[in-house]
């Protein structure tokens, strides 16, 4: 049976062209300074969670699917290192690092474990037993608050305040940034990352959470699992006052005849249960991250 074509419906994307080509650019550029074969750069409006622009490289040419890829080319694809058939935005999930110490601070305050006043010592390494956890720059800064611990980044700061908060409540302020849990993207084949706790421990490998591995915890080393998208939303929650919102690339579904089918509307997974003094300490540490040079070059 012939039937005439039907026009189907369009999608207008929240990707702004000129964001995404700058992103690409930057991203390509860090890459090759850095000597890396991945790479992910997200672009987001932290006040309606729309993306902006969202790179993973490598990546691939549409084109080899819509002509037919020929066996060979889907192979030298999928053999690829860099794994070009994967979104690394979401479809992977990586360790934090130091990003995560931002659940760390917030546990801490929320929690009144510390306060913005606390000063706590920072030094080369704190020992359990006859086990030693490294600072970074393998000599600390002397007595700290939470300003100068975000802001240099310190790990024996952090290691502290995660021994205090231990590994459950570390979890509770993990899940409350949206960590643990796909954000919901409107985009395919986005994975949970790993948030851990004491019963994920005794599920996964049959024993409790070790306390050096609640410090590995505390600065996003150990089992701490996140995507990249899931950080920028938990950052962008950081940044409106606490409010997680649900990623979205699709701003409007418009019909054949230009009428909007679905328009965009701001979606939120969930308001933090948090003072929004602690918010607001957290932010202030963020920016002295940049302001003190730790960031070098910014």
């Amino acid at each position: 049976t012939v039937r005439e074509a039907q026009p189907g419906n369009s999608l207008q994307l929240t990707i702004d062209t000129r964001q995404q080509a700058l992103a690409q650019k930057a991203l390509l550029w860090g890459m090759a300074e850095a000597g890396l074969k991945r790479g992910v750069v997200i672009v987001m409006n932290p006040q309606t969670g729309e993306v902006l622009a969202l790179v993973s490289l490598p990546t691939y040419d549409n084109n080899d699917f819509a002509r037919g890829i020929t066996p060979e080319r889907y192979r030298e694809l999928a053999s690829d290192p860099g794994q070009p058939l994967l979104n690394h935005a979401l479809s992977e999930h990586f360790p934090p690092g130091s990003t995560y110490k931002l659940v760390t601070g917030t546990g801490g305050l929320a929690d009144g474990e510390i306060t913005e006043r606390t000063r706590l010592m920072t030094k080369g390494y704190l020992s359990i037993g006859s086990f030693r956890y490294p600072e970074w720059n393998g000599r600390g800064w002397g007595p700290l608050d939470i300003y100068g611990g975000f802001g240099h980044s310190s790990d024996t700061f952090f290691y502290q305040v995660a021994g205090m908060l231990g590994i459950d409540r570390l979890a509770y302020w993990a899940r409350q940034y949206g960590f643990g849990s796909p954000t919901g993207i409107d985009l395919p084949a986005e994975v949970a990352g790993i948030v851990p706790d004491n019963q994920w421990k005794l599920e996964t490998f049959g024993e409790p959470i070790y306390p050096g591995e609640v410090y590995h915890a505390g600065i996003g080393q150990g089992y701490d699992a996140v995507t990249p998208i899931q950080l920028i939303t938990a950052y962008a929650a950081l940044a409106n006052g606490g409010t997680v919102y649900q990623p979205q690339v699709v701003r409007e579904v418009i019909a054949p005849d230009g009428t909007v089918v679905r328009p965009f509307e701001p979606r939120i997974r969930h308001i933090m249960d948090v003072d929004p003094d602690v918010l607001r300490v957290m932010r202030e540490a963020a920016r002295t991250v940049v302001t003190i040079r730790h960031t070098y070059n910014l």
